[in-house]
């Protein structure tokens, strides 16, 4: 049996509650509907434009926001360092999650998707490879890099609890 709270958003206000139930829920196209099956009991919940809106528009973190401070749009050394350590980062979390989960399903689909952000990595790692000729040139994408790890770090912290431990943790991982 699921376990889960359901929180039902609709023009006017906000239902609040916790129920047990046995079944599944998936978003099914327009990605406004989502459709609840229990047990042969089917809830169909569709989503208004407002409510859309108003998740889009929730404040959250993404290390893709990265990328116009580096400026990446016009500098394709930066665009291949953000590649190569943020993919790599999200290959490494991704697999981790894929080797914790027990469900098979989910777990194969974590995988897959730690094989894509692997292949990003390494698109960006070979652009690198053109691009970082001069000694000069290295020492300037490894300062990016250096500073992409603190940023990254960062950004998982908004998006999650952090302890002192785990900062003391990546601080001595990356020698900061």
């Amino acid at each position: 049996m699921l376990n889960f709270k359901v929180l039902v958003k609709y023009t006017g206000g906000e239902i609040d509650g916790a129920i047990e139930i046995g079944g599944y829920a998936k978003l099914v196209s327009p990605a406004s509907i989502l459709i609840f099956d229990m047990g042969g009991i089917r809830w169909v919940a569709t989503l208004n434009d407002a409510a859309i809106a108003a998740e889009k528009a929730k404040p959250t973190a993404k290390g893709a926001d990265l990328l116009a401070k580096y400026g990446a749009d016009t500098d394709p050394a930066a665009l291949a360092a953000y590649q190569l350590v943020a993919e790599g980062r999200a290959e490494a979390v991704w697999d981790q999650m894929a080797e914790s989960i027990e469900d098979e399903f989910i777990s194969s689909a974590y995988a897959k998707i730690a094989r894509d952000e692997g292949f990003h990595s390494t698109i960006g790692a070979r652009k690198l490879e053109t691009l970082a000729g001069s000694d000069d040139e290295q020492a300037r994408i490894l300062g990016l890099v250096a500073e992409m790890r603190k940023d990254l770090f960062e950004v998982s912290c908004l998006n999650t609890t952090t302890t002192d431990e785990s900062r003391q943790l990546v601080a001595d991982a990356y020698g900061w």
